[in-house]
């Protein structure tokens, strides 16, 4: 169930407005009063750009990177970590991206071969390279689940090689407005519940309220 169902369901009438962009932008929209919700993934040696101090954060759910590609026959064309004399090509993140950051925390220390062939800010352009056959990338493991049994895809190395994020929320509760403070409550439900979204996402401000249907015909 997506989490706009989710909503609509808690709160009939519900209106959201969601800027997504980069993590650092949505931080900065949140820090600003531009949204009173700041949805993202967490990574334990990526820190944000947000005063923790000054909102409170609700864990909603977890997410995964898993390095995929196409296949060779019934295996992965490329596997982790390379050679010197085959490197992997690599489908890469934007320098100065959050999942870009992850992967360098993550993997970049070690014993790795890759050869560097796109990098995007987006991970379902690198998605759609990776089903094209261009080459190995790290995504989130809810976006690719389906290609993933389908077989068009298949994981490039061992759970060593994975990604665990966290999916968070973040608001100033005292300040939220009625409508904010429901959707607070649900996300609350979904912490304690342990029941988050099997969606992903990165970085979204959201902006909830009850407003009127447009027909077009005003």
């Amino acid at each position: 169930m997506s989490m706009l169902h989710r909503f609509e369901q808690y709160a009939r009438g519900i209106r959201t407005r969601v800027l997504s962009d980069i993590l650092d932008t949505c931080c900065q929209y949140q820090t600003e009063g531009m949204c009173e919700f700041l949805m993202c993934s967490r990574h334990r040696h990526v820190p944000l750009t947000l005063d923790e101090q000054q909102f409170a954060r609700l864990d909603i759910g977890t997410e995964v990177l898993v390095p995929v590609c196409d296949r060779a026959g019934g295996d992965p064309q490329w596997v982790l970590p390379g050679s010197r004399e085959q490197p992997i090509p690599y489908l890469g993140y934007a320098p100065g991206s959050f999942l870009g950051a992850v992967i360098e925390q993550e993997f970049m220390h070690q014993k790795i071969r890759l050869d560097v062939r796109h990098l995007d800010a987006f991970a379902e352009a690198l998605k759609s390279l990776a089903l094209q056959g261009a080459g190995m990338a790290w995504l989130p493991k809810a976006s690719v689940a389906a290609e993933l049994e389908a077989g068009k895809l298949i994981c490039a190395g061992g759970e060593g090689w994975h990604a665990a994020l966290i999916l968070s929320v973040y608001a100033e509760p005292q300040k939220l407005s009625k409508r904010g403070q429901l959707i607070w409550e649900l996300f609350q439900q979904l912490q304690q519940s342990g029941s988050g979204p099997t969606i992903y996402w990165w970085a979204r401000a959201c902006r909830p309220w009850f407003g009127r249907r447009y027909d077009g015909q005003d």
